[in-house]
């Protein structure tokens, strides 16, 4: 139980330093295009642009920096951050500059797209994260709106609600409500799922 609940305490932090490194991805690669037209070397980019970039993407970008720098290959650097930050934003900046590199194409304007097009998918990514946040209080508002009626009729009237708490088929009738809900409840929440 221990390990579990360590494990996923784990996974959810790896999860979180991800986000946090790809949402400051559009600035950090931004910063990188700088200091790639003022002539530096892509090494010197990155670590000039880690400089000035906290939080965890300037650790990592540090790390490809130092990597780089004690004579590992800069693709081969860069794939370690990848690894390191599983996020697609990463993984795209990862691969295209290992492609471009191979090709001598212009850095800098390819990096200023990446750039943009990360800043276009975080908005985007926000939108949907607020309205699947909306659904799911909807959900839950929804869902325990019929129980409360129950409670608040008992306490009103429960001439009412007395044959569902009283007979066998009015409870009967309660439990598949429940079971039907818990049913509904648990597919919607399998949905969320499958969204993130």
């Amino acid at each position: 139980m221990r390990e579990r609940i360590l494990k996923m305490t784990s996974k959810f932090f790896k999860r979180r330093r991800c986000r946090l490194c790809a949402e400051t991805l559009p600035e950090f690669l931004c910063k990188t295009a700088q200091a790639l037209r003022a002539s530096a070397s892509l090494q010197k980019a990155i670590a000039m642009a880690a400089d000035d970039t906290t939080g965890p993407l300037g650790e990592e970008a540090r790390m490809v920096s130092r990597l780089a720098s004690s004579g590992v290959d800069m693709s081969s650097a860069l794939k370690v951050l990848g690894e390191r930050v599983p996020e697609r934003e990463i993984l795209i900046f990862v691969e295209s500059t290992i492609a471009l590199r191979a090709a001598g194409a212009s850095m800098s304007e390819m990096i200023e797209k990446i750039a943009e097009i990360s800043a276009a998918r975080i908005e985007v990514r926000g939108r949907i994260d607020a309205q699947n946040a909306q659904n799911k209080y909807q959900a839950v508002i929804l869902g325990a709106m019929p129980w409360l009626m129950l409670m608040a009729l008992s306490l009103i009237h429960y001439d009412y609600v007395s044959p569902l708490l009283n007979f066998r088929s009015g409870r009967a009738i309660l439990a598949a409500a429940f079971v039907l809900q818990l049913l509904g409840f648990l597919s919607l929440k399998k949905l969320f799922k499958e969204d993130d």
